[in-house]
């Protein structure tokens, strides 16, 4: 009878931590391609609702790290302000051949957003702003 009583007691929390974890935890992608070897600066960010962090590097373990509260505003913020649903799909100077692009990918309230950019003259400045804090947070000794 207790070995039902504790497994109904499990079964009960499972639920209830389930039930708060919130839909859809994904909410911003970095990484990048291209540049001379072809595989970008090497660097994949994920970034959880929740605040957590997973940066991949290559030659590197994955990192897990959370985010501060304040953090996870500022980067909600630029994410609407960069207006992701409104952009075109890929930002490039025609001029740099071999550039690395940095592709961001957001989870919002309307859907799921890419844009490319290289970062140069043609990126609108509130993408720009994402993608450079974005690679901010991806600096191994932060």
């Amino acid at each position: 009878m207790r070995l039902i009583s504790l497994v109904t007691v499990l079964a009960a929390m499972a639920g209830c931590a389930t039930d708060d974890a919130p839909p859809g935890d994904d909410f911003l992608d970095l990484s990048s391609s291209s540049g001379l070897g072809g595989r970008g600066d090497g660097v994949t960010l994920h970034i959880e609702q929740t605040g957590r962090m997973i940066r991949t590097r290559v030659g590197e373990e994955t990192k897990t790290v959370s985010l501060s509260s304040s953090t996870m505003a500022l980067l909600r913020t630029q994410a609407d302000a960069a207006q992701l649903p409104r952009l075109d799909p890929r930002y490039q100077d025609p001029q740099v051949a071999d550039d690395i692009f940095y592709r961001v990918t957001a989870q919002l309230a309307d859907g799921t957003f890419s844009v490319e950019t290289d970062l140069e003259k043609n990126t609108p400045p509130n993408l720009g702003a994402l993608v450079s804090h974005l690679r901010a947070l991806s600096d191994p000794y932060r």
